[in-house]
């Protein structure tokens, strides 16, 4: 038995109206082999279904096939504190089981309100905090001898998550620690792939975080990632001969010295390390080949986009996410990449701005569905 879990984030979000459509039509074309559980609030979910019903965001098909996805398992979780006893953990265990292919909703909390409107910042948080506590769970019954297990997050209100104790900087942070993995924050475009060394810091930080051993990590991750993706798209000619582009951290590569010394002290010893890594790979596997080359920040995306690079590894968040953006704003997913499960979450924010217009592209979320879906039914290891 394999598990698709979608955890339904900020209930203040753009999130069922663009997913309610894309579920049903996913479910409509794949007789899968793997169980869906959405992980979130019911009441929550049943008033916002309805809502969107009601305003012609979702057709009657739509709502009806979402409103039938029955409460399988009911947590309940009061709060960050809250633990299921071990029969409670039992339950769940066969509540998984007994999908068998169907899909239906693992309720995680309750609340006071149902309009995200009239809600507490804290109260929103804890939405969307208990669903993923509540991934935590089930990603320790996966193991093996259930089969594959992916997670599809709806976005997040970092702040409001916060307020309701969610101690991570953002979920790929929170998905590296429940499954005690080094992993990489991929953003996969259709026209860039970027990798992230460092994800949510303050600029001032990114240069003392950024050591050898974090480098040859993340490296590693990015090229597992990017070998996944092309395996899911069919590209053979990445999987044959991969090419991947780092960039320096300070302008031009420091030129020599003149702007500081990162890329010789630290960058290019942790990429001899990678290279002797693959080199090893390589003897078990000599029809895999991966160039790693140093580039200026300032003309390694360019590159990537002319076809030079299948890849491109930033130092630190805008420096990769800012030309990701431009480039592929609608159709980038973010994959938490180089951990045993794999994770993925649409490229944009809560966009509350267009809650309820009808205006969201689905593009995004799209994609995170049939990369689940790919991964899910497919011989591919996970990202």
């Amino acid at each position: 038995m394999s598990v698709l879990a979608i955890t339904l984030g900020d209930p203040y979000s753009i999130h069922l109206e663009v997913l309610l459509p894309l579920l049903y039509e996913h479910r409509s074309q794949h007789c899968s082999g793997y169980s869906i559980g959405i992980f979130g609030c019911h009441e929550v979910f049943v008033h916002e279904v309805q809502k969107l019903a009601s305003k012609g965001l979702v057709n009657d098909d739509e709502a009806r096939a979402a409103l039938d996805a029955r409460v399988a398992f009911d947590m309940a979780l009061a709060d960050h504190n809250s633990q299921l006893s071990p029969p409670t953990l039992a339950a769940l265990d066969q509540c998984l089981r007994d999908l068998a292919g169907g899909i239906a909703f693992i309720n995680t909390t309750a609340v006071s309100k149902l309009d995200p409107h009239k809600m507490s910042p804290r109260e929103r948080g804890w939405i969307a905090h208990s669903a993923l506590k509540a991934t935590s769970y089930v990603s320790e019954m996966m193991t093996k001898d259930m089969g594959r297990f992916a997670v599809l997050t709806a976005p997040i209100h970092k702040y409001e998550a916060r307020l309701a104790h969610f101690t991570f900087d953002g979920q790929t942070e929170y998905f590296e620690d429940i499954w005690n993995q080094q992993g990489i924050m991929v953003l996969a475009g259709r026209k860039l792939k970027v990798g992230l060394m460092t994800n949510h810091l303050p600029l001032r930080e990114v240069v003392g975080r950024i050591t050898k051993e974090l480098v040859v990590a993340k490296t590693l991750a990015f090229i597992k990632t990017l070998r996944f993706l092309a395996s899911i798209e069919g590209d053979q000619q990445s999987l044959g001969e991969l090419r991947v582009a780092m960039c320096g951290i300070n302008p031009h590569l420091s030129d020599g010295g003149l702007f500081g010394n990162e890329e010789a002290l630290v960058l290019r010893p942790a990429m001899e390390r990678v290279r002797k890594s693959v080199e090893i790979a390589a003897g078990k596997k000599p029809h895999v080949k991966i160039q790693l080359v140093l580039e200026p920040a300032d003309s390694a995306f360019f590159k990537a986009i002319q076809g030079n690079y299948h890849g491109v590894l930033a130092c630190y968040h805008d420096q990769g996410l800012g030309p990701l953006k431009a480039v592929d704003f609608d159709s980038a997913i973010n994959i938490t990449g180089g951990l045993d499960h794999l994770r993925v979450s649409p490229d944009h924010g809560p966009a509350r701005d267009l809650y309820h217009s009808g205006k969201a592209s689905s593009t995004s979320f799209r994609r995170c569905l049939e990369v689940c879906h790919a991964y899910l039914s497919g011989p591919f290891d996970s990202a």
